[in-house]
């Protein structure tokens, strides 16, 4: 997670071994406010479930242009 201001990082979670980001985020439990933006790419496809401020890409329909 990154400051909007600054671009600092102020928070980060860390596994032993290959576990993916979207788990982490799903473990850390962090507490989102309803009005925060986040954005995500689309390994984190789930999240707008989680948090009605989540942003992410929608995937391109079959065989269409996007």
């Amino acid at each position: 997670m990154a400051e909007f201001d600054t671009g600092q990082i102020i928070c980060t979670a860390v596994d032993i071994g290959r576990t993916h980001d979207f788990k982490l985020l799903k473990q850390s439990r962090l507490p989102f406010v309803s009005s925060q933006l986040c954005l995500a790419d689309r390994g984190y496809q789930g999240f707008a479930k989680l948090h009605a401020g989540a942003c992410t890409p929608t995937k391109k329909p079959r065989k269409q242009l996007l």
